[in-house]
């Protein structure tokens, strides 16, 4: 009966999979995977308090930490900070379009560091897509250097730990892991540098004017205002471009709190470019910052309270039962053998595959923390790999999806162009892993 269920279960999980990847919308899919879940192992009396209460009030937490980082990347944006960053790199660089390429991507995965969300995406690659355009760099190779950059530099955002610290129950702190993060890091930003290096012999420098260089796109990613038209240049100080290293550094050396961390972040990038403004509006700036902010990681809020609903679902014994009877013996049980996994499977994480955390995938959890062969620390440092072949190569992912457009790029192209470069990243990542904490 347990491996009836178990089929049961699965298969529910594969039509919302099938759902997911033909662009059914995401809340609705999740919200009612979790509720035939439970009803179907038996579990239906537990659906109010402990699937929908417990997964939306236990996920709570992690949508706060994705505002604060959210509040305080538009704050590094509207002050001038990323812009400064982008354009001194660009000036630095010269006229050689590799140069600017690889300048390109350290300041980028610097600025994502602490950046976070496809508002802070939009508002920087309105910036630097346009100056890499401008150098010959063929638009697939733009795209794909930017949204590797993007990805580097999330390795050790706090944002993305606060998240998956509570996804993978984590109890470390994160300083135990920063040295493997920072390694996975250079990873990501050194396959962005080689998709560069490699495309660019293929391709050679083309020029094109096929793509619109203003920045009136607003943060969702749709179309331009009305009259937008080139920005104003804005330059913050060298000192202001310090803001994205203040909460990794009140963290890791003075053990802040994630959102006082952030908080202090964005408090010291307004005084840092407090001159450029009278204190009033410096002061409904920083109001202004956090609705904005708010209001552009409302859908990802809104998908991780809902994700939370899956993972309690998915944690119930009446769910755990049938899945641990159909499929426990083939679940890894080495350090190699969960590698092996990860990187084989990666870019099932494209269209919200399995491997996709951000959806039905994020199912996979508790089954492999069920089975207690693996640190819970250890099992996401692993995963990180292929988790990120979703933020960097799936056509539907929203930065993807608006720097594929913003370009004019297929969907088909930016994976043909960055996906052997994001799953050699994967591999790498996931063999670094092992190695450092394993």
């Amino acid at each position: 009966m347990d491996v009836l269920t178990g089929m049961a279960i699965l298969a529910l999980w594969l039509v919302a999979l099938i759902l997911l990847m033909r662009g059914a919308p995401m809340v609705p899919v999740l919200v009612f995977l979790a509720v035939l879940w439970a009803v179907i192992s038996g579990a239906s009396g537990k659906i109010l308090k402990d699937v929908i209460d417990a997964g939306i009030l236990g996920y709570a937490s992690t949508v706060m930490v994705i505002i604060m980082g959210a509040w305080l990347s538009e704050v590094m944006v509207q002050t001038g900070i990323a812009e400064t960053a982008i354009r001194g790199a660009a000036e630095l660089a010269g006229d050689k379009p590799f140069a600017v390429a690889v300048a390109m991507v350290v300041v980028i995965t610097f600025l994502f560091t602490s950046l976070y969300g496809v508002g802070a995406a939009v508002m920087v690659g309105v910036i630097a897509l346009p100056i890499m355009l401008s150098m010959g760099i063929a638009p697939q190779i733009c795209g794909g250097a930017f949204i590797l950059s993007i990805v580097a530099g999330i390795q050790i955002s706090l944002v993305e730990w606060g998240i998956f610290v509570n996804l993978f129950k984590i109890t470390a702190p994160f300083n135990q892991y920063f040295h493997l993060y920072l390694t996975q890091m250079v990873i990501w930003a050194l396959c962005a540098i080689l998709l560069v290096w490699v495309t660019m012999r293929k391709v050679g420098v083309v020029r094109t004017h096929s793509v619109r260089i203003d920045s009136g796109y607003g943060a969702s990613g749709g179309e331009p205002a009305a009259g937008a038209g080139a920005p104003p240049v804005r330059k913050a100080p060298w000192y202001a471009l310090l803001s994205p290293v203040v909460p990794v550094v009140g963290v890791m050396a003075f053990g802040w709190p994630l959102t006082a961390a952030f908080l202090v972040g964005t408090v010291f990038a307004l005084l840092m470019t407090v001159h450029q403004r009278p204190f009033k509006v410096t002061v409904d700036l920083f109001q202004k910052c956090f609705y904005d902010g708010f209001r552009s990681m409302a859908p990802v809020c809104a998908v991780w309270l809902i994700i939370g609903c899956i993972i309690k679902a998915s944690s119930l014994p009446e769910v755990q039962a049938p899945l641990k009877a159909l499929l426990g013996g083939l679940l890894p049980t080495t350090n190699w053998g969960l590698a092996a996994f990860f990187i084989i499977t990666a870019p099932l994480a494209i269209y919200r595959g399995p491997m996709c955390l951000t959806g039905v995938g994020s199912a996979l959890v508790p089954m492999l923390l069920g089975a207690g062969t693996f640190n819970p620390g250890f099992l996401w440092a692993t995963w990180k790999g292929a988790a990120y072949i979703h933020s960097s190569t799936d056509p539907i992912n929203s930065w993807v999806l608006w720097t594929t457009g913003y370009l004019k790029v297929s969907g088909t192209t930016h994976i043909r162009t960055a996906l052997p470069f994001t799953w050699l990243a994967c591999a790498l990542c996931t063999i670094a892993a092992i190695l450092m904490i394993g």
